[in-house]
């Protein structure tokens, strides 16, 4: 066999043409991850969302039946009438929560299993394309960077699936639920209580737009110190020969601090998103309470104090989901950008590929000879040359 007039070349190869191009392509293709367990996805929503939706029913119970045909007698009943009446919503609500706590059980157990399939099924396909990758790409990639993208981003993904993906669906299903509910028990009300709704939402796309590119450099930091400990463990013989370990340790410090860094801007927009989603719900409460309580004063038709009471109850469960899903933004944005980095490795094309009409080649007999054979490493100055 012949060789003539040939360089070969190491080449980098993480590309960015790779990447996603935004965060809804990165977001679709975290989906197509869970595509083939539509039936425990399935479990997962209807079991959370049975939960969400229970919830909705106590209230009604309190401040419809006990409070204002029970307690204040406002439909005039017998004092039997309104016992049997507590009794059955007692029983009701027992039953509900029991209900409740079952499908807990079942959601928990359904997406954390999920969650841990989902995991192995993206490590084996990440492993099957580092698998088929030329050499040339982990001459270019520090062993450790390449290992975090294995198991610390795929595992930040994991959260994607076990907590974020079926709350989403659920917890928007019931919003619009307790929506029907409150607009039907009083609209005034319903009004006030919906009113920072549209603020947080723009709150949480501003947070998922400054904080998605800095949990991304935060994966990038983390992979860093991986490659850095890997690297000084396979070669701590070198270390304690030439006597770096001063140095070695200076600049292990500098990649842990600027990890740290990364965080603390991570975490000070995370501090400033959270408290203000706060400050407007309790605000929208206390407004709920005051013009309620004015309605009652005014005898407005239709508001009774098993009215304010069901709002009261409301509106803690109506902004849990607000924040829920304010709280999953940060879960996504989090996995969009492990994502990004795991699929840069899943997209990566080998530099060498065999042609489609490629042949095994059988055991051959002879010898290799070389005619003028350059040899370079990434394309710089070459260590053979004419050889």
């Amino acid at each position: 066999m012949k060789i003539n007039s040939v360089s070969i070349r190491a080449m980098a190869t993480i590309d960015e043409k790779h990447k996603p191009k935004n965060k809804r392509q990165a977001f679709l293709r975290l989906l197509e991850y869970i595509a083939p367990y539509k039936k425990a996805v399935a479990i997962g929503v209807i079991s959370n969302l049975w939960v969400g939706l229970v919830v909705l029913v106590p209230p009604l119970i309190y401040g419809k039946s006990i409070t204002d045909r029970v307690v204040l007698n406002l439909f005039n009943e017998s004092a039997d009438a309104r016992w049997r009446l507590l009794l059955i919503s007692t029983l009701a609500q027992i039953l509900l929560y029991g209900s409740s706590s079952f499908m807990v059980w079942v959601r928990m157990k359904t997406m954390h299993i999920l969650g841990e399939r989902i995991l192995v099924d993206i490590r084996k396909q990440v492993y099957s394309r580092l698998q088929a990758l030329s050499i040339s790409y982990f001459d270019s990639g520090q062993t450790g960077e390449i290992m975090s993208r294995v198991t610390n981003d795929s595992e930040v993904v994991e959260e994607f699936v076990t907590h974020a993906a079926d709350t989403l669906i659920s917890d928007t299903i019931r919003l619009a639920a307790m929506c029907v509910v409150m607009f039907y028990v009083s609209k005034t009300l319903a009004i006030i209580s919906l009113l920072p709704v549209p603020i947080i939402f723009v709150l949480a796309l501003t947070f998922s737009r400054k904080v998605r590119p800095i949990y991304r450099k935060v994966r990038e930091r983390l992979a860093e110190i991986n490659a850095k400990v890997q690297e000084n463990l396979s070669g701590m013989r070198v270390i304690k020969a030439f006597a770096r370990e001063d140095f070695e340790q200076t600049n292990f410090e500098n990649e842990t601090e600027a990890f740290y860094d990364m965080r603390v801007r991570a975490i000070r927009l995370w501090t400033r998103f959270f408290p203000s989603i706060d400050f407007q719900v309790r605000t929208a409460s206390v407004v709920v309470w005051s013009v309620g309580a004015a309605m009652i004063l005014h005898k407005v038709p239709g508001v009774t104090m098993g009215t304010l009471i069901i709002f009261t109850m409301y509106l803690g469960m109506f902004y849990e989901p607000v924040r829920s899903l304010a709280t999953i933004n940060d879960t996504i944005q989090r996995s969009l950008a492990a994502a990004e980095r795991i699929f840069e490795v899943v997209d990566e094309q080998p530099q060498i590929q065999d042609a489609d009409d490629a042949v095994d080649l059988p055991r051959i007999h002879g010898r290799v000879e070389l005619d003028r054979f350059n040899f370079s490493y990434g394309g710089e100055e070459e260590v053979l040359t004419d050889f």
